[in-house]
């Protein structure tokens, strides 16, 4: 029988913050959302982004400089406290049950690593409910968006469905769209998407269209029946995100991730952080016999460039 003394409790605590920061890390490198994410350090409480938009174009110099303001929005983002929190009974302790513990404590390292990806998604999955706006006022995903000069654009697309033929199609107009987009001078911004973001559901049949160097050729009526191979022009086009957080099994996303500002927008006011309640005169612990672990953070997720994120939903 383990005798429960602070310094045991301080060593053992000591211990679990190893094995809890391994299962993070390690995790944490299995994320990828920060590929889409544009991570911004936070000081403060609410952070203001009213200098998102675009820059003026450049011309040539004949005098003085010609300076510019740029378009005012009123977009911001407050920080949300996270957690996350287990009770350990000081009977397992007494027990030397203390080694069951820690694949808890691994858990939890993996729940802080996932949980800012799952709110990407998140986020993305609302980005066309009402009040989830924009930097420009209007909903992420819309048909309305509009930038001084810009003319009316959109980032959301109606799909055809999910063969591989319509996958195709689809692609191919959301690709063309983006690249078509115009900044606020009616400048043509010519944005490359690299990324596709995708339901278990819809594997199959991109990794057939962007992973393979043959598809089926067009048979009766234009459609991919089979009856002939012919080159993939689109081997390679986009990597593939499969993740299972997506709700819909036929909605999915076409990104741009290499520009300085991304589709999203991960605030980072504090990083997850691993503590414990385990002084054994405690209060809590000498009225309810229990010990905590936990973790605790502060971020938030918003909206970044809607332009380098088109929709598809069927």
């Amino acid at each position: 029988m383990a005798i429960v003394t602070s310094d045991f409790l301080s060593a053992l605590f000591t211990s679990y913050s190893v094995v809890w920061e391994q299962a993070f890390l390690a995790a944490q490198n299995q994320q990828n959302f920060e590929r889409y994410c544009t991570t911004v350090p936070s000081t403060t409480d609410t952070e203001s982004y009213n200098w998102l938009g675009n820059v003026p174009a450049m011309k040539q110099w004949t005098d003085t400089r010609d300076i510019q303001g740029m378009s005012a929005y009123n977009y911001s983002l407050k920080n949300l406290h996270y957690e996350v929190t287990i009770g350990v009974d000081r009977d397992t302790l007494e027990d030397d049950k203390y080694n069951l513990i820690q694949p808890r404590i691994q858990q939890l390292g993996l729940e802080a690593a996932r949980f800012p990806a799952n709110q990407a998604i998140t986020a993305l999955v609302d980005g066309g409910s009402t009040g989830n706006n924009s930097y420009d006022g209007v909903t992420y995903f819309s048909a309305s968006h509009v930038e001084d000069g810009s003319g009316l654009q959109s980032n959301t697309n109606t799909g055809s469905g999910v063969s591989l033929a319509n996958i195709r199609t689809d692609l191919l107009a959301a690709r063309t769209k983006m690249r078509r987009m115009k900044d606020n001078k009616g400048r043509p911004m010519n944005i490359i998407p690299d990324l596709v973001i995708i339901p278990p559901d819809l594997q199959d049949v991109f990794e057939q269209l962007i992973t393979t160097n043959l598809v089926a050729g067009a048979g009766v009526a234009g459609t991919l029946v089979g009856q002939v191979a012919m080159s993939n022009n689109l081997m390679g086009a986009v990597d593939i995100y499969v993740n299972a957080y997506l709700t819909d099994t036929s909605d999915w996303f076409l990104m741009a991730t290499k520009y300085p500002m991304k589709p999203l927008i991960y605030q980072l006011r504090k990083a997850p952080e691993f503590n414990a309640v385990t002084d054994p005169n405690d209060f809590v612990v000498f009225n309810q016999r229990q010990f905590y672990y936990g973790v605790d953070s502060r971020f938030a997720v918003g909206y970044g460039m809607w332009q380098t994120c088109q929709r598809v939903t069927n």
